[in-house]
């Protein structure tokens, strides 16, 4: 099997569907956990060690939400110390953990499917179905990118129009906040004749028309197959096992684990095959490219 992204764009796309579905179904931690682990291994085979930058702020965001949860919810009857007149309770505490892990996995699985399915594939998926949704969503998706590029680029120019001066005081400020006004202004702009622009381009190509015709390369193959059947399999037993019960963790009033435990070291195994099977797909064609000597 070659590398994960080189998949159809419809097993891509029910498969990351699946995956945020189960997120949403377990809050448990030992599940984000996994699921954060497999994110990331995911963002490492494909970006590097730039995949890590994500823990520099997922990290200290996670540890606020545990902290602040058990500051302000005193559920719970396992108490751990007393906070002024307030206890703080291990069940608070293991709620906003989970939580944030949760939050945590969901951005870094969205990270993923940003890097694997791009415009063109959701196009392909939904351009017929629902034409000015899919391109809509497409220009929202890209939205955020854009206009971060472009804020650098009118920043750079300022620079170079105005040269190295800096002025000191309540004038340096007013100039940094007339740069700021400047520099939105211009963003605005250039963001509205940019999408009027993409609009009246995409109309006169004849998006949107029952009768026009697209290229592309995409064919359901026999990979495809292969990684749809594993994938459903893996998906019809975690629903089976979670609609059991398995899994569920419940806080209030005590921390107490749904399912039996063979049952729960089943789901984990299964799901962490699930999640897992991204960055291996990806690790392996790696090994395979780096096994190649293109030195001599």
């Amino acid at each position: 099997m070659s590398s994960f992204e080189e998949l159809h764009p419809a097993c891509l796309f029910l498969y990351f569907v699946a995956v945020m579905v189960l997120f949403f179904l377990c809050h448990h931690p030992l599940a984000m956990v996994l699921a954060c682990a497999c994110a990331l291994f995911f963002l490492y085979n494909i970006e590097g060690r730039r995949a890590f930058s994500w823990c520099k702020w997922m990290l200290p965001v996670v540890l606020f939400i545990a902290v602040v949860n058990p500051l302000l919810n005193h559920r719970g009857v396992t108490r751990l110390f007393k906070l002024g007149n307030q206890w703080i309770t291990l069940e608070a505490f293991g709620y906003g953990l989970t939580s944030g892990l949760s939050m945590a996995a969901i951005i870094l699985w969205f990270a993923c499917y940003q890097k694997v399915m791009t415009n063109d594939k959701f196009l392909y998926l939904f351009g017929k179905i629902a034409p000015s949704s899919a391109l809509l969503i497409t220009m929202a998706w890209n939205y955020i990118p854009d206009l971060t590029k472009k804020m650098k680029e009118i920043r750079d120019s300022q620079k170079m129009l105005k040269g190295t001066e800096e002025e000191r005081g309540w004038k340096q400020i007013l100039l940094r906040t007339k740069d700021a006004l400047q520099t939105v202004t211009v963003l605005l702009g250039w963001s509205l004749e940019n999408v009027v622009e993409q609009a009246d381009s995409m109309k006169a190509r004849g998006y949107g028309l029952r009768k026009r015709t697209t290229f592309h390369l995409f064919r359901f193959e026999q990979k495809d197959i292969f990684f749809s059947g594993i994938v459903g399999v893996i998906v019809i037993f975690c629903f089976v096992l979670r609609g059991m019960g398995c899994m569920t963790m419940e806080f209030y009033p005590q921390i107490q684990s749904g399912g039996s435990k063979k049952a729960n070291i089943l789901f984990l195994v299964l799901f962490l095959i699930l999640l897992g099977i991204p960055g291996l797909i990806q690790w392996k064609e790696e090994k395979a490219w780096n096994s190649y000597d293109l030195k001599g």
